[in-house]
């Protein structure tokens, strides 16, 4: 009741006189979207966006106006009696008219304007950006400030928020919690050293000791999963990594997940392949025209194909020691091939992606000494119990393992991997004293994730502000 009155009074006006008083409704205010999906599309409204077209005309002069909620463009009709101020490609304006259905095949709804106010004017010689040009993706990261207003770039972050949102509610309709974890810490939970200091602008420690931006929230994820046994958290991941490569920043999106009284690899396996393949089929049954639109300006080679069974087709699977095997045997097709023992290059993951036919592989029972600390040692004593999932054109987007839990084998290990500071870790080694529990965990890297699905080159034009080694932060 109370959000039905305050809508009332929010979109009507009451004047009053002497002998009456009377309501006037306000136009719909309403997105592009909102305009197109109008139906019947009769009603009087209040569009507002960008200008990305212009084309005048004897009698009339028909602007087409995007806001970036869809790939479509609304057009909007004015009469040549209709006083029109002085518009330009990428000016933001405001529209107010009619919704009515459109006389032309390319669109089923315009916009009959009766008002067209300049809210914001752009001057054309110095915008980057030309009106129906498609510039190059590499001249658009120049200007990372401006791009989101270009078709391609607004597609791309409209897909990130609905992928976002439904791996969220895959996992919070399977039974976990969300939980925020910090961003700085005292840990390297990856022990390889690739960690931002933190330190306050007097150039000292602001801490009695030394902290650092986080490389994981694995820790206290798995702290949080001792109290509330399924949990997730879903944040930026910083880590000082000097590759160059076109799957790397410095700075990227994790999901990351712990599940406590858990102690089999396969249950992680069967969660990975169930949360990103339905993530996938509800993307392509609901968003399909933003991923058509993506896919229509990728290199990448049969990319529905590949959609397609990362979506619906079982997830392949091998042990470490077969994919050497397989890499082995196919040696001629490389440059270098790992022996037993040693980690597998982007190269390699391609191929044995393609020898599963295209689609997903995981990949188990790593090396004890390519892998961190923290995972259960299997009984052979020289593999873990962890597995990463391999991604068509990307390689890995994925990596889990089932945590050691118990003190000694926890400190063994640390021992063997060379750890000189143990009591930094007094309060991890706990989670092993006080009650506890067999339990497993993974991390997803959001941004390779979609990277796979939407067939884009570079991860840089995946996240819309990109931190890497080898770009220089401009704002």
């Amino acid at each position: 009741m109370f959000r039905l009155l305050r809508k009332c009074l929010t979109t009507t006006r009451r004047f009053c006189t002497d002998t009456s008083s009377f309501m006037v409704r306000e136009p719909k205010i309403c997105t592009v979207v909102q305009s197109l999906n109008e139906n019947p599309p009769t009603e009087d409204v209040v569009v507002r966006g960008w200008i990305s077209s212009i084309r005048k005309h004897k009698n009339v002069t028909f602007l087409h106006l995007q806001d970036g909620t869809t790939t479509d463009d609304l057009q909007i009709v004015a009469l040549d009696d209709l006083p029109i101020p002085n518009l330009t490609y990428g000016s933001s304006v405001e529209a107010k008219g009619r919704l009515v259905r459109s006389p032309y095949d390319k669109q089923e709804v315009e916009l009959s304007v009766e008002e067209v106010k300049v809210l914001g004017s752009c001057d054309p010689e110095a915008y980057p950006f030309k009106s129906k040009k498609m510039h190059d993706i590499e001249y658009r990261r120049q200007f990372q400030h401006l791009r989101p207003r270009n078709k391609f770039d607004g597609t791309v972050l409209r897909l990130r928020h609905e992928a976002s949102r439904d791996l969220r509610s895959y996992l919070t309709d399977e039974g976990f919690y969300e939980v925020h974890t910090p961003i700085m810490t005292t840990n390297d939970c990856e022990g390889a050293g690739y960690v931002f200091k933190a330190v306050a602008h007097e150039n000292k420690e602001f801490f009695d000791k030394p902290s650092f931006l986080t490389v994981s929230a694995q820790f206290h994820l798995e702290a949080l999963s001792h109290a509330i046994p399924k949990v997730f958290t879903f944040g930026p991941i910083l880590r000082a990594d000097h590759s160059k490569t076109r799957h790397h920043l410095s700075e990227f999106y994790m999901l990351e997940i712990e599940m406590a009284f858990c102690d089999d690899l396969h249950e992680v396996t069967d969660l990975v392949d169930a949360l990103l393949s339905e993530t996938v089929d509800n993307l392509i049954d609901k968003h399909e025209k933003d991923l058509k639109y993506l896919w229509k300006h990728s290199e990448v080679e049969d990319l529905m194909k590949t959609v397609d069974a990362i979506a619906k087709e079982s997830y392949q699977g091998m042990t470490y020691t077969e994919a050497v095997e397989i890499l082995q045997k196919h040696r001629k097709q490389f440059d270098y091939v790992p022996k037993w023992g040693e980690d597998f290059g982007k190269e390699h993951e391609r191929f044995l992606v393609s020898h599963c036919n295209q689609c997903p592989v995981f990949v188990e029972e790593y090396p004890i000494a390519l892998k961190p600390f923290y995972m259960k040692r299997n009984v052979d004593g020289k593999t873990v119990k962890n597995v990463d999932l391999l991604y068509p054109h990307v390689g890995e987007v994925c990596g889990g393992s089932v945590r050691e839990d118990n003190i000694d084998n926890l400190k063994r290990n640390m021992e063997e991997s060379g750890i000189k500071n143990i009591e930094a870790f007094e309060w991890y080694l706990d989670l092993r004293r006080f009650g506890s529990v067999p339990h497993c965990g993974l991390g997803i890297g959001f941004d390779r994730f979609l990277q796979a699905l939407t067939g884009i080159k570079n991860i840089k034009d995946i996240v819309p502000f990109p931190r890497s080694y080898d770009n220089s932060i401009t704002m």
